[in-house]
């Protein structure tokens, strides 16, 4: 189940960036396509991103959560079973730097962003 989530994630973000169109939204794969690969979409889901230089940088699936980050340093976090954004955060002050993977325990997710390290309550985002 997860990976057919993540492959959403991956080809909404890969749609995104191969279209020049900034105002056009990314589309799911076609049916046929999943079907041929023996997937199926459980949820789709739209994240913007800042401008054309920002894209989507690491998609992590952890338990029942999903953590998606920009370049551009916007942390996501997002039911995997219904698809719903639970919390999301900016991370520095959009500076471009790498995306390193978040690390969780039951209560914590970390997440290191250029020069600073985060921690936000797993559920709730609070830091």
């Amino acid at each position: 189940m997860y990976v057919s989530v993540v492959v959403a994630l991956v080809g909404a973000g890969l749609a995104s960036a191969q279209q020049n169109n900034v105002n056009s939204k990314a589309v799911p794969p076609d049916k046929a396509v999943l079907d041929r690969l023996n997937l199926k979409t459980e949820w789709t889901l739209y994240l913007p991103v800042e401008g054309t230089r920002d894209s989507l940088a690491q998609i992590q699936t952890i338990d029942d959560q999903v953590f998606v980050q920009t370049r551009a340093g916007f942390l996501v976090a997002v039911d995997a079973l219904t698809g719903r954004i639970q919390w999301a955060a900016r991370l520095g002050n959009g500076s471009y730097g790498n995306a390193y993977p978040v690390a969780a325990n039951s209560q914590f997710v970390f997440c290191a962003h250029v020069t600073k390290l985060y921690a936000f309550y797993r559920y709730t985002g609070a830091t």
